[in-house]
């Protein structure tokens, strides 16, 4: 099963919608500014299997950005996975 859609839990600010893009191959947020996506890692990097990238403003790299985004977690196909932050 494919997963189109996930929605990021924030800390005092609204929820953030993060849907299926081909162009970065991935689930990504658009703001006015910038790009968001959320990676998952290996299932076996218990400390961190999944985050959340910012595209930096030259286009070259993903950048964590799950604190700077007050992130507490993603809610998945009935299940929800918690930052630590």
């Amino acid at each position: 099963m494919k997963i189109t859609e996930v929605t990021l839990k924030r800390f005092n600010a609204p929820d953030w919608k993060f849907s299926k893009d081909d162009q970065f191959d991935g689930l990504i947020h658009r703001t006015n500014h910038n790009v968001y996506r959320i990676f998952s890692g290996d299932i076996s990097e218990e400390y961190k299997p999944f985050w959340i990238g910012r595209l930096t403003d030259d286009k070259t790299a993903w950048v964590t950005w799950e604190k700077e985004l007050k992130a507490r977690a993603i809610k998945l196909i009935g299940c929800t996975i918690f930052f630590d932050t």
